[in-house]
């Protein structure tokens, strides 16, 4: 199958006769027509078109259970301009191999039920019990000023029909209902409505009616209006240019997956009405189940990826934070070291002085001696386990799934510490208290330290 040079670059596909004959009759409809981006009802209407004959309803099925299913030869083509065939494509193309692979399953198992309860013939179908509520609804409703009723509420059908079409309604929901429990789905009234429970999905579902229109003809009260503005003297009041009013033309509305490009609506016709249409409605709603679930899934994945990169985040950040502290550590302590050499470098300069009249030199020398001292305290390792264990910088890296958290560090700089106490707890010293308890200060009597 390849496109005309002229439709290429659009969503139109050009074939013979003679291989969409072959094509339609080696797999089910559906699935070629999702092959061009269209519904099977609009495949279905392009083969007649074009005098090719397709698959009778239940042919699929027929093979499948080994019974005998009548083929049709393509006939000779008359008019030249029919051997090729146009296929514009459309949303269809979205739906999934599942999707169509359920409405194919769904469409199987529909032609082996009671041909008059899916053609939508004359015989009555009994009203289920579990449309009572609906009934009363619709029953009691009263009519706005369009000539609609509208019913919705606990374990009802959504309704938006003139009264007159409540019968009908009632009659078509009737028949969705025996049709769908024969394939095994399940009604169940919902705090949203009556739902179909569809492959354990559930498919909210309404009838409305469409509407006509009609040039606006005044009222008394628009005639009543106009006088009273007149008499005002005020402008006549704009009215409508038409008026809209019931057309008793019935639609079944699925309320599901406003854009997930499947059918979702399904009316009366010029030649077809919704009553024969109702195998189309629950090949529709399987194909929903499906791309609910699907799109169910898709959330959950999107939420596992966004949750994952959530965390790669988070283990970025919390590893970033844990490096900029480690470095702010490192930078403290080679720090420490280059004013340690500073210090060595004037200490030898002024032992360098010694015995030269050098006297006045010695509380700077102390002093000199005390800071080095001081900062060989602080960056002992016994010294550097501490301040990084209590500044919480730790230079092993977490294992994975314990701690990954984002930590704001309090380091500022090096600490010195005290010895441990009788309960094993070292105390951080300012420079005074550690000099002191180092014995490098004066005592209080002024004597020298030792």
């Amino acid at each position: 199958m390849t496109a005309s040079p002229a439709c290429r670059g659009t969503d139109m596909t050009t074939i013979s006769r003679e291989k969409l004959h072959e094509k339609v009759w080696s797999q089910p409809l559906t699935k070629v027509a999702a092959g061009f981006g269209v519904t099977g009802t609009a495949l279905k209407k392009t083969c007649a078109r074009h005098d090719i004959p397709t698959p009778e309803r239940g042919y699929w099925a027929k093979l499948q259970h080994g019974k005998p299913a009548k083929t049709y030869p393509l006939p000779a083509n008359s008019d030249p301009a029919l051997d090729n065939v146009h296929i514009s494509g459309g949303s269809q193309r979205a739906a999934s191999a599942s999707v169509l692979d359920a409405q194919a399953r769904a469409r199987d198992a529909l032609a082996l039920q009671d041909v008059e309860l899916t053609a939508g013939g004359d015989r009555p179908v009994p009203e289920p019990k579990i449309l009572d509520a609906t009934r009363r609804a619709g029953t009691k409703a009263k009519a706005d000023h369009r000539g609609f009723i509208s019913v919705h509420g606990r374990g009802l059908v959504p309704l938006n029909i003139a009264p007159g079409s409540l019968e009908r309604s009632l009659s078509v929901l009737s028949r969705l209902l025996a049709l769908a429990t024969a394939q095994g789905h399940e009604a169940r009234a919902t705090e949203a409505g009556l739902v179909l429970v569809v492959d354990h999905e559930t498919i909210p579902f309404a009838i409305e009616e469409q509407t006509d229109r009609s040039p606006h003809v005044a009222t008394s009260e628009d005639i009543k209006r106009q006088q009273d503005r007149a008499r005002w003297g005020l402008p006549p009041p704009k009215y409508p240019q038409y008026d809209h009013h019931p057309a008793g033309r019935l639609a079944l509305q699925i309320n599901a997956n406003e854009y997930g490009g499947l059918r979702r609506k399904f009316a009366d016709g010029r030649t077809q009405s919704i009553e024969k249409m109702l195998v189309q409605v629950l090949e529709a709603m399987a194909g929903h189940a499906v791309l609910i679930r699907e799109q169910r899934e898709e959330r959950a994945a999107q939420a596992e990826r966004y949750r994952l990169a959530e965390e790669r985040r988070r283990l970025q950040q919390a590893f970033a934070s844990r490096e900029k502290e480690r470095i702010a550590f490192v930078d403290a302590v080679h720090a420490q070291l280059i004013e340690r050499r500073k210090l060595q470098a004037v200490l030898g300069h002024f032992e360098g002085r010694q015995g030269r009249g050098a006297e006045p030199l010695r509380p700077m020398i102390v002093w000199v001696q005390r800071r080095i001292a001081q900062i060989d305290a602080m960056i002992e390792p016994h010294a550097l386990d501490l301040s990084a264990r209590a500044a919480k910088i730790d230079f092993d890296e977490p294992e994975a799934g314990k701690t990954s958290e984002y930590y704001y560090s309090s380091f500022r700089e090096l600490d010195l510490w005290s010895d441990y106490d009788e309960t094993g707890t070292a105390r951080s010293l300012t420079p005074f208290e550690w000099a002191t308890a180092a014995g490098l200060l004066r005592g209080e009597q002024g004597e020298e330290p030792s």
